[in-house]
């Protein structure tokens, strides 16, 4: 459970990383983790909302 949670935080890093010149959506960082973000919820709530925060906070920069 660990294991999953950590990978599926670097692969987010990762994510964010390779995209850090444009804006993305909810639907692309899931699709790039290969998890559905349903199943993140149930699994790993805290995982799913940091996930969110890291969008929004990431979305943000690119805004301004």
């Amino acid at each position: 459970m660990e294991k999953e949670k950590n990978e599926l935080n670097i692969k987010a890093m990762t994510f964010f990383k390779n995209n850090n010149k444009k804006r993305v959506l909810v639907p692309d960082l899931y699709n790039y983790l290969g998890v559905g973000r349903t199943i993140v919820w149930r699994k790993h709530p805290e995982l799913a909302y940091l996930f969110s925060e890291m969008l929004k906070e990431h979305n943000q920069q690119k805004m301004s």
